[in-house]
């Protein structure tokens, strides 16, 4: 509710301002899941993990896009994880905002959400950082990503650098 003076007569009902959530699609084949048709004037997405794999070593990627397709360069991309107490770190990736060393082995899974912040919306530049963990060893990854696209973002995709398949869990999407 919101008031427009002291007295109960004047409460309003506030606009609604909640995220939109996307039916979870299922994350078990394929080599990227796409996610289009973002309305205009999202400042903020996250994108959730559900215990999903992949049947190789990659590791996973993610890449922003607007009407004219995905953006596949230009991501600063520090990722970092942590196995067995220690922590690793991995070289800027340019081509998508990317996490390493949780679901990227055959027979791991992993949980966790990326998150995207509109930093200015003249230059549709986000900010994109991202925590999950695997769901069957001590593996976690962590880190930060900051693309400039060339008009309003419409659509995010999830995949793997390299010639990574999905095999496992789910991924779904909210914005706002």
């Amino acid at each position: 509710w919101t008031a427009t003076s002291a007295t109960a007569s004047d409460f309003q009902a506030a606009a609604a301002a909640g995220f939109t959530l996307v039916s979870p699609t299922a994350s078990t084949s394929g080599t990227s899941i796409a996610f289009t048709s973002i309305p205009a004037g999202r400042k903020r997405f996250e994108i959730l993990f559900n215990a999903v794999g992949s049947s190789g070593t990659n590791h996973f990627e993610l890449q922003l896009g607007d009407a004219g397709g995905l953006e596949t360069s230009g991501y600063a991309s520090p990722s970092f994880y942590r196995y067995a107490a220690t922590t690793h770190t991995n070289s800027p990736y340019d081509a998508g905002a990317a996490s390493h060393g949780t679901g990227d082995e055959a027979g791991n899974t992993c949980s966790g959400a990326w998150s995207g912040y509109l930093f200015e919306a003249s230059s549709f530049t986000w900010v994109i950082t991202h925590m999950h963990g695997t769901d069957n060893t001590t593996r976690g990854s962590y880190g930060t990503a900051l693309k400039s696209l060339s008009a309003e973002l419409d659509r995010i995709s999830v995949g793997w650098q390299g010639a990574g398949t999905f095999d496992a869990g789910s991924i779904s999407l909210m914005y706002q």
